[in-house]
């Protein structure tokens, strides 16, 4: 009987390993559409999957609203531990997003966001009556860039960058044509600490300014705090009298501080 090689030890977990891969890789995903339905919440229905796990779209109902999801693996990138993975949202209602993200061995590297979203606030009331009241807003969210790096252990981001704006903003009185968004995370300190996010907004509306930041920490705490400042007194809007303190004459400010259930 003749003794196995150094070469064929080698070998025999590499076809093994290869031979899951290209299992994985075609696997169709229409036999995958009932167990994942079970995990998804009731106003989020698939109606049909299409194509192999490397590549593939579905086709998704979500309260009455059609939405179309592609993605596409890179496959190649297995064999370095490394898998990128694009994907592609299209929903007539809702807007369009592209995502392209590669996961490893040690997180998520989430390289490039764009999207446009139509008035995402109409998404809450689907999940909860109770945001019944912002299907009479209107707002539209571009997001120009976005990318971050969210390590599986953590699960929060060790970097973050953004930009994009809410244009049309129409919400509980508040009329604005566009406040520009600044999405990054803050350094540190101590440097092993999961850092702080931060988004920064700012809109220049005729005869008055907003500044507003919002904070988030890692254990889900936040902090919100806006200011409306006029060139003069009857500048100032009516909805910043209305839901904001009055600072000044021509000043508003409004402060909000709580805990997000992750």
């Amino acid at each position: 009987m003749t003794k196995p090689t150094l070469k064929t030890i080698i070998y025999i977990p590499l076809l093994i390993l290869a031979f899951l891969a290209g299992f994985i890789i075609h696997f169709p995903v229409a036999l995958l559409q009932e167990r994942l339905q079970q995990n998804l919440p009731e106003p989020i229905q698939i109606i049909s999957l299409q194509g192999r796990a490397s590549e593939g779209k579905a086709y998704i109902d979500l309260a009455g609203n059609p939405i179309n999801l592609a993605w596409k693996l890179k496959w190649q990138g297995m064999f370095t531990a490394k898998l990128p993975i694009d994907l592609r949202l299209d929903a007539a209602r809702f807007g369009q997003g592209i995502v392209s993200m590669e996961l490893n061995t040690k997180g998520v590297n989430i390289k490039e966001i764009k999207s446009i979203l139509y008035n995402p606030a109409h998404l809450m009331q689907v999940f909860d009556n109770k945001f019944q009241f912002l299907q009479q807003t209107t707002q539209t969210i571009k997001l120009d860039s976005f990318n971050a790096t969210i390590p599986w252990i953590s699960q929060w981001p060790t970097s973050m960058q953004g930009q994009g704006a809410i244009e049309r903003v129409n919400l509980l009185g508040a009329k604005i044509d566009q406040i520009n968004v600044q999405i990054k995370t803050a350094e540190s300190v101590p440097a092993e600490l999961n850092p702080i996010i931060r988004l920064f907004f700012n809109a220049n509306e005729p005869g008055w300014q907003l500044n507003a930041s919002l904070e988030l920490t890692p254990n889900y705490l936040f902090e919100f705090n806006a200011q409306i400042e006029a060139q003069a007194s009857d500048k100032l809007p009516d909805w910043a009298i209305l839901l904001m303190q009055q600072q000044s004459p021509t000043q508003t400010s409004y402060q909000l501080k709580g805990k997000i259930k992750p």
